[in-house]
């Protein structure tokens, strides 16, 4: 008896300190890692997120861009990271689905990381520049089927979601076009007004402010209604293309191993988010759309979009470095 009451005081001795380090946290600031530079929406995502966890946490929460190698430097940061709730990746589904078809990545979300919770989604809005003479998408398709391969497009990164949109509009279009990738969203659609490509499937975000300037005109979204500070922009449905109904969204994930009760604690507060105010209207500047699920849900938003892009670029015949 004396030999199982100290088997079982060890034991708890063990063991006490790490559920008291559970219990109390977060104790320090967090990092909130972003695969993208200053400035896109990903990063807006991750900066609104950061905000709203620190007045949560009462903890300082850091905003640490690590852009590169489309995402998978900042997601490889990640996944080798203390798996201790410090450290957690604002990512969007061009990391999490399309980088997964595009290639051979060095990670697999569902495998090497803890899905959190998807924060807010956002269609693309297809942008051209002015010069080209085009006033709707009926006119920019029809341009494009007479000079196949002439014009190009830039994206945000080789096999990321403002890639696969254009790879997807010349599949259900039947035209053709170069791709320029970029190392982000703001440097694309830089050259996009600077007139070095001809379009850019662009986060509402970035393409807004610069629509009433003339240099670039906005021919359609591909949401499921019209932007509400661009009424005048048509869905793709509306101009003839129901295929091109798609979105761009960002989540929440930590190192996996992570504890599960600070998971829950996670997305408890980010699903919160979504029903506050000032969080949704910030997710508006953004031109995005509140959609904070549980873990469970963006699993399965994983497990059912990896297909549909797998055969999109299938079909398209690409091959990534």
């Amino acid at each position: 008896m004396i030999r199982f009451r100290l088997c079982c005081l060890l034991f708890l001795a063990a063991f006490a300190p790490a559920a008291m380090a559970q219990e109390a946290w977060p104790q320090r600031p967090l990092r909130l890692v972003v695969p993208y530079p200053p400035g896109g929406v990903t990063d807006g995502f991750g900066r609104l997120a950061a905000e709203w966890l620190a007045q949560r946490l009462a903890q300082p929460v850091v905003v640490e861009n690590r852009s590169g190698a489309s995402g998978a430097l900042a997601i490889e940061h990640v996944m080798a990271s203390r798996a201790d709730g410090y450290t957690l990746l604002v990512s969007s589904n061009s990391q999490l689905v399309f980088q997964q078809v595009a290639g051979r990545p060095t990670y697999e979300p569902l495998r090497d990381l803890a899905p959190i919770s998807i924060m807010g989604r956002n269609p693309a809005v297809l942008a051209v520049r002015a010069e080209l003479g085009v006033a709707t998408l009926a006119e920019f398709v029809a341009l494009l089927r007479q000079s196949p391969g002439k014009y190009d497009y830039s994206s945000a990164g080789a096999g990321g979601a403002s890639h696969l949109a254009m790879v997807l509009f010349t599949q259900v279009t039947g035209t053709s076009m170069q791709h320029v990738p970029y190392r982000g969203g703001v440097p694309a659609m830089q050259d996009l007004l600077s007139g070095v490509v001809a379009a850019h499937a662009a986060a509402p975000s970035d393409a807004l402010p610069h629509a009433s300037g003339g240099r670039i005109r906005l021919l359609a979204t591909t949401g499921d209604k019209r932007l509400p500070a661009a009424p005048a922009v048509p869905t793709m449905a509306e101009a003839g293309y129901p295929q091109m109904s798609l979105f761009m969204w960002n989540s929440l994930l930590a190192p996996l191993g992570t504890p599960a009760p600070i998971l829950a604690r996670i997305e408890r507060e980010i699903r919160g988010a979504c029903a506050d105010a000032s969080f949704q209207a910030g997710l508006a500047r953004l031109g995005a759309d509140p959609d904070c699920g549980s873990s469970a849900e963006m699993a399965a938003t994983l497990r059912s979009e990896t297909p549909m892009w797998r055969e999109v670029v299938r079909t398209a015949g690409l091959t990534f470095d």
